[in-house]
């Protein structure tokens, strides 16, 4: 909260589906937006964060997804952005859109990166 000055007014930048947008300012001096999030059930907290990776993923960001107590050394990003994509792939709806796992052991297999599909943001019900 303290990125936010506890969510103070002249931080916020605006309003979106899941609540209000402020910006942060974090340690390092880097701006960022918070979503203070305003959701009753647990099924829209769901619907939120499984959004947030998305968009995350789709703006290439995946090393931000990566536990930070991990030591870079020990990982090859190339690998885990392939995984990431991968996964995101094996959750798409309808099943249709996902591969099926002959195309799963293939894309885990062989050195290639994945080609980008488009991927659909999750269903919101």
């Amino acid at each position: 909260m303290v990125a936010t000055k506890s969510f103070s007014e002249e931080y916020k930048v605006g309003e979106g589906g899941f609540g209000d947008v402020y910006k942060g300012i974090i340690k390092n001096g880097h701006v960022i937006a918070v979503k203070k999030l305003a959701v009753t059930t647990s099924k829209a907290k769901a619907d939120f964060e499984s959004e947030i990776r998305v968009i995350s993923v789709e703006d290439g960001m995946h090393s931000d997804l990566i536990d930070d107590t991990l030591n870079p050394d020990e990982y090859n990003i190339e690998h885990v952005t392939k995984i990431i994509q991968l996964a995101l792939m094996c959750t798409q709806s309808p099943t249709s859109l996902r591969p099926t796992m002959s195309e799963v052991v293939v894309l885990l297999t062989n050195d290639h990166p994945i080609e980008q599909r488009s991927l659909r943001k999750p269903t919101m019900v």
